[in-house]
C-alpha cells in the first residue's frame, strides 16, 4: 500500500511546521471561495492555519504520478460536506498547486464562515494580492481572499 501523500498526513496531525515543509516556494492556491489564485507559500500557509481548524477527515486518495486527489466528507452544523482537495507536485516532490473543491454551495459558504472566525482568531491580516497586483498602481486594490465568508 502507497504511504499517505505528506501534506495529508501533516493536516491530519495538524501540524502546521509540516505542512509548510511540503509547499513549494511558489505554491498557487486555487479555491471555490478565491476570486484569484493565492500565490507563494507564505500567504498559502495563513490561509492553511486557519483551514486546519475546520477540517475534519479524508476518506480517499489517489494518486498518480505528481498528482494526488484527496476527498474528505465533513460535518458541519450537522449536515453532510463533501470536498476534494488537488494537489500536484513539483520536480522536488513539494506542491506547487492546490485545488480545492467543495459541495454544495451551502457547504462552501459555512465552511467560509467557520475559516473565517478561525482567522479572526489567529488574528490573520489581508492576504497579500498576486505582485502583478502589487505593482500596477493602476489597479484596484483588493484581497486575494475576497469571497464572502472567507475574508478576515
Amino acid at each position: 500500500m502507497t504511504q499517505p501523500h505528506p501534506f495529508r498526513r501533516a493536516l491530519e496531525a495538524e501540524d502546521v511546521e509540516a505542512m509548510v515543509a511540503t509547499l513549494s516556494p511558489d505554491v498557487v492556491f486555487h479555491g471555490p471561495a478565491v476570486q484569484r489564485p493565492i500565490v507563494g507559500r507564505a500567504d498559502v500557509i495563513r490561509l492553511l492555519e486557519a483551514i486546519v481548524a475546520t477540517f475534519q477527515a479524508f476518506t480517499q486518495e489517489f494518486r498518480d504520478g505528481p498528482r494526488t486527489a484527496l476527498v474528505f466528507e465533513a460535518r458541519i452544523r450537522g449536515r453532510l460536506v463533501q470536498g476534494v482537495s488537488l494537489l500536484e507536485d513539483d520536480e522536488h516532490g513539494r506542491i506547487k498547486t492546490i485545488t480545492v473543491l467543495i459541495r454544495p454551495l451551502w457547504g462552501l459558504t459555512a465552511r467560509g464562515e467557520a475559516v473565517r472566525a478561525r482567522r479572526a482568531q489567529l488574528r490573520v491580516g489581508s492576504i497579500t494580492p498576486p505582485a502583478a497586483d502589487r505593482h500596477n498602481a493602476s489597479a484596484p486594490r483588493s484581497r486575494s481572499v475576497a469571497a464572502p465568508g472567507m475574508t478576515g
